[in-house]
């Protein structure tokens, strides 16, 4: 899946492989890169498709998907907190800002 330049979700390519590896990754970059201006891969932290790109000559940027990494407990408790001190600050127009 990906967004289109207009911000719109569209299905870039689909793989029928019998495992992710790195190969089948690689195969994927390729294609894509060729057809897409990559700027951007979330992913949700699959080894091969990291070292896919890191063996690659494409330069493009990784973020894990926030969704998944939400979902390891130690992750979760660090969001957790920190999303419940952001919340405890003023912001901008509430009552007691500047």
């Amino acid at each position: 899946m990906g967004l289109t330049e207009d911000g719109v979700r569209a299905v870039l390519d689909v793989v029928l492989t019998r495992e992710e590896d790195v190969v089948s990754y690689w195969d994927l970059l390729v294609r894509l890169w060729r057809r897409y201006n990559l700027t951007l891969v979330v992913a949700d932290g699959v080894k091969a498709l990291d070292t896919a790109i890191s063996r690659s000559w494409i330069k493009v940027a990784r973020q894990t998907c926030l969704v998944h990494l939400k979902r390891s407990r130690r992750v979760k408790v660090l969001l957790d907190l920190l999303l419940s001190l952001a919340e405890s600050f003023p912001t901008r127009g509430s009552r007691g800002s500047p």
